[in-house]
């Protein structure tokens, strides 16, 4: 055996190995449709963009919201660490709480 044979026997690149669930799956998902423009809409979307309406209208005729408010906003707080330690512990406590809806 040359030199050059044992090279090109060294080389040869074994099959690419398929997950059989990840096939299944991506033959499943095929026909499924994630980008099309309004496939992700839902009707509460109407309330949202409603209200984004009615800020910019405010904001047009010089109507500052007021902080006190208890108004919904379109726009939430910046996200602070201040804001960010109020959200991690809502989420502890709520998820200590059992879901009876699953017995």
């Amino acid at each position: 055996m040359s030199v050059a044979q044992a090279q090109t026997a060294q080389k040869v690149i074994p099959p690419e190995e398929v997950c059989i669930e990840c096939m299944m799956r991506d033959r499943d998902m095929a026909d499924v449709d994630a980008t099309s423009p309004g496939v992700w809409e839902r009707e509460s979307d109407v309330w949202y963009e409603e209200l984004v309406r009615r800020e910019m209208e405010e904001a047009r005729r010089g109507i500052v919201p007021s902080a006190d408010s208890n108004k919904p906003k379109s726009k939430g707080d910046p996200l602070t660490e201040e804001h960010l330690a109020v959200w991690l512990t809502m989420v502890r406590l709520y998820s200590q709480v059992p879901n009876l809806s699953s017995y």
